[in-house]
């Protein structure tokens, strides 16, 4: 795992607990951006109404990076959901994440230790069942090629993990390619075997 390649989720995941009556829904997701937050939040108000708190925690980045993490109560007492979900979502190895928890008060107080071991608990549970996709950081290159060394290309481009993105065609082809920001020596190695459509690529990695 690198900066430039990571697990995030591929699928919003909703996870429930229970705790002395009262209710923890979960709903995990991938976020990477305040936005993005707030809409997995505004989506859990809409799907849960009546909830006491709508508490949440964020990881917008790699997975660990706090720089761009977030975290807040929601009126429960300080310290005893945000904080203890943004832990759990820091230690799991997953970027890009973010859950908001909706709590309804079950008529038995839990006390701070039992605040926090059911908001941390929920949200470990939950990502113990997320499905995982590899996020990639690419590149964008642009190649000018005539037809058949773009065909050649074309056929080898899953093998180099190498996305088209946009394609014209014309006189030549002219195509928008991702290549993956940590790869550039192996894949330029590997585009030399493709003659000149190769090492037309190649030169701009």
């Amino acid at each position: 795992m690198s900066a430039t390649r990571y697990p995030v989720p591929a699928e919003t995941l909703e996870h429930r607990l229970e705790a002395r009556r009262s209710r923890f829904i979960a709903r995990l997701a991938r976020v990477d951006s305040e936005a993005a937050m707030g809409a997995l939040l505004d989506i859990t108000r809409d799907r849960n109404p009546g909830a006491g708190h709508y508490c949440r925690a964020c990881l917008l980045g790699a997975p660990g990076d706090l720089n761009r993490a977030g975290a807040s109560d929601d009126g429960e007492p300080a310290g005893t959901a945000g904080s203890p979900m943004l832990q759990v979502l820091a230690g799991s190895g997953v970027g890009e994440v973010g859950v908001v928890v909706a709590r309804f008060f079950g008529g038995t107080r839990l006390g701070r230790g039992g605040l926090v071991r059911a908001y941390s608990g929920v949200v470990r549970e939950a990502l113990e069942g997320l499905s995982l996709r590899e996020r990639v950081e690419r590149r964008r290159v642009a190649v000018e090629l005539d037809y058949p060394d773009f065909e050649r290309l074309r056929n080898v481009l899953g093998e180099l993990d190498v996305t088209l993105d946009e394609v014209d065609f014309g006189a030549r082809v002219r195509a928008r390619l991702g290549i993956p920001a940590d790869g550039g020596e192996a894949l330029a190695a590997a585009l030399s075997s493709l003659g000149s459509a190769g090492n037309a690529l190649a030169r701009q990695i």
